[in-house]
């Protein structure tokens, strides 16, 4: 998360220590620090909390102070451009992707008086999570995402692409991110493997509503032709049911659910081994 701050252009402009921008976690330098080159404000101190909930959408919060003690540096503009340019970045490290999702912007000042000490702005994004979560064989989710990225080259698919440690999702380049939304074991089952029916969400992450849209319709009308996709072990995932909202949230709900029926191999069964076998001879 520094590095993404540290590259911000909106906060280029920030107060020099160590011959960078005045940028600190949970607590800013103290003043008299030598690493300070002449003017110490304004300067930008952030933390990041995290929250244990389920919900992915709530996986924490992160909070960004510009405190400022001159007028003239006008902390509440840096602070509206930091927000432009930071709400929904996506950020990545190892198998784990946070998409950064402007909430609010609130002044504050320190000190009391007329003249404050210090006055600034602190801006609050949420920090939506998208993990990564592989299961074994069939993973429909990986299947799914695979048959996307086949289709549409372009695709970011979260979990599954290669990812930069900061990054954004473009019209020419939108993300698609998949998950499970629920299973359950339908009435009919076979010898050869075990039946289950799937609901996998999509989301396809992009700037323009009408660039999403078109991804989108072309994603169903794909989906309608093929009917099936080949899983991971060469086995189908058989669409029974297509669900599309243009309007849903793309980052929290995702506008498609897909419903569908795989199947799991039954282990092949181990017949006893005959031991201790005597033959009697006549």
């Amino acid at each position: 998360m520094c590095g993404a701050l540290q590259a911000s252009a909106a906060l280029s402009g920030l107060a020099k220590y160590g011959g960078k921008p005045a940028i600190f976690y949970a607590t800013a330098a103290n003043d008299q620090d030598a690493q300070w080159a002449g003017n110490q404000y304004p300067r930008c101190v952030y933390v990041i909390g995290w929250s244990n909930s389920t919900d992915r959408v709530k996986a924490g919060q992160l909070l960004v102070d510009i405190i400022s003690n001159n007028m003239n540096d006008a902390p509440e503009d840096i602070a509206e451009a930091l927000a432009a340019e930071m709400s929904e970045l996506f950020v990545s490290a190892g198998e784990q992707t946070y998409c950064i999702v402007w909430k609010q912007s609130d002044q504050f000042s320190v000190g009391s008086g007329e003249e404050p000490k210090a006055y600034g702005v602190t801006i609050t994004f949420q920090m939506m999570a998208f993990p990564k979560i592989e299961v074994p064989v069939p993973d429909v989710v990986k299947g799914i995402g695979n048959w996307i990225k086949a289709q549409f080259s372009q695709v970011k698919v979260i979990g599954q692409d290669e990812l930069g440690a900061a990054w954004r999702a473009t019209d020419a380049s939108p993300a698609c991110y998949v998950r499970l939304e629920g299973m359950a074991m339908p009435v009919r089952a076979t010898y050869a493997c075990a039946w289950l029916n799937g609901n996998y969400a999509i989301h396809i992450i992009c700037p323009s509503q009408s660039e999403r849209i078109k991804l989108l319709t072309q994603l169903a009308n794909l989906m309608a032709l093929e009917q099936s996709i080949l899983l991971e072990d060469r086995s189908p995932f058989m669409m029974q049911r297509l669900a599309l909202r243009a309007g849903a949230d793309p980052l929290a709900d995702g506008q498609m659910i897909v419903s569908g029926e795989y199947g799991v191999l039954r282990p092949t069964p181990t017949e006893p081994v005959l031991q201790n076998i005597i033959v009697r001879k006549e």
